[in-house]
């Protein structure tokens, strides 16, 4: 049963090239079209089901707040429809729906009223978005008073304090301390077991990987992908660091891509398969393969904890570039949520510079550090560390399975690291 279905909804605005324009039309309909309209939504659809955390995400200006609008019933779509089960508890645009000269304590009980809370209840629940709030005296002061961040803990403090079937958060979050946005996710947590469904818009894709089951990724008002957060989260993340080059621009720039190999070069055409791209940087330097090896030298995806492992990469130069490129390995949980980073620079390593046809290898040799779960490797190459553009990037090349030595399985071991530690008990 759904809680949320969105079925082809479109939303349009009219923009007039100048303000009188509008007066115009209104005092002489039937005449010409003074406007041109800008299409914010294209034929949104999808379906969420009770119970679900779904992220919505997306750069800023491709039409999230909007939809969620249209979903909240504070804005009406062009075309299409939006059902919905429940009752809707949104926490949108930061500060929406409060007066900035009354106190957190009154623009509570305003929104609890809106909400349909008795007066029997109203004093049970001024008091739970007091304490979890947390702001103090503040809160009888006015709200223009407040920083972001304490406007953030009332508003969602206020838009999770009453039963609700249906919760939707549009980045809100952001602006608050991560004291509070734990505290935050804890308490959506709770409402996902007590079957609430979640709508969660953030830019922090830790966030969705982690907390939603699903996500929905909107560009240019439409859907571009919607499925498994982790693998909808890799697209965007591709999609913003994407800069294809096609035949014609290769040839021009003198990209080189079918040479000859060194026989003891290795090309992995199955390479990105997994990783939902077909480029994601310039291609000056581009990944050819990638290895996970035991101590033997033997490929692997299944390892124990301390087991001496080799991670290596292929690389070719497909244009002259100057030295300093670092090489970026991130290991994260399945999900992609990051847990360990080996960028060649945190090593003091950085290429040299290279020359169009030539190819390295790098390697990182160390001992597994994990000791149970299914990770995921990440890997990348930048001009320098502090660059904003990528030569090459593929998110999940490779995944791999660890597995918990029989010693520490004797002893219930539950965690994902297990390192060195001296304990010492005195008794008195």
């Amino acid at each position: 049963m759904y809680s949320i279905k969105v079925e082809n909804v479109s939303k349009s605005y009219k923009q007039y090239p100048r303000k009188i324009d509008r007066l115009i039309e209104w005092i002489t309909p039937g005449k010409r079209q003074r406007f041109h309209e800008k299409n914010v939504l294209k034929n949104i659809s999808f379906e969420i089901e009770k119970g679900e955390a779904v992220g919505i995400i997306g750069v800023n200006g491709a039409g999230k707040s909007t939809l969620l609008k249209i979903i909240t019933g504070t804005t009406s779509a062009t075309s299409g429809q939006v059902k919905s089960d429940g009752r809707i508890a949104a926490l949108l645009e930061l500060g929406m729906g409060f007066h900035p000269d009354f106190s957190g304590r009154q623009n509570a009980i305003i929104a609890g009223q809106l909400l349909g809370i008795t007066e029997e209840d109203m004093d049970e629940v001024i008091r739970d978005v007091e304490n979890f709030a947390g702001i103090g005296d503040y809160f009888d002061s006015p709200v223009r008073t407040y920083s972001s961040g304490m406007q953030a803990r009332v508003a969602f403090s206020v838009a999770t304090a009453v039963k609700a079937d249906i919760l939707i958060v549009d980045e809100a979050l952001s602006v608050g301390d991560l004291a509070f946005q734990a505290k935050c996710m804890q308490r959506m947590n709770k409402m996902l077991e007590d079957n609430v469904t979640i709508l969660f818009v953030s830019h922090a894709l830790f966030q969705v990987r982690q907390f939603c089951s699903r996500a929905v990724y909107i560009a240019d008002g439409e859907v571009k992908a919607f499925g498994p957060a982790g693998k909808v989260c890799d697209l965007y993340q591709n999609s913003l660091v994407e800069n294809k080059v096609s035949i014609k621009e290769q040839e021009s720039t003198g990209l080189i891509f079918n040479q000859k190999l060194d026989p003891d070069i290795s090309i992995n055409p199955t390479l990105r398969q997994n990783s939902l791209q077909e480029s994601a940087g310039s291609l000056e330097l581009e990944f050819l393969d990638f290895k996970l090896l035991d101590d033997a030298g033997e490929e692997v995806a299944t390892l124990y904890a301390k087991d001496k492992v080799t991670v290596q990469a292929v690389i070719r130069c497909n244009r002259d570039v100057p030295s300093g490129a670092c090489v970026g390995m991130l290991i994260g949980d399945k999900n992609g949520f990051p847990i360990l980073s080996m960028n060649s620079n945190y090593y003091g390593v950085r290429l040299d510079s290279l020359r169009s046809g030539e190819h390295v290898i790098i390697s990182w040799n160390f001992d597994m550090p994990f000791y149970m779960g299914e990770y995921r490797i990440d890997i990348g190459i930048k001009p320098e560390a502090y660059a904003s553009v990528f030569y090459d990037r593929i998110f999940c090349v490779k995944v791999f399975t660890v597995n918990t030595p029989v010693e520490l399985l004797k002893e219930n071991f539950g965690g994902m690291l297990h390192i060195p530690a001296e304990i010492k008990i005195i008794k008195k």
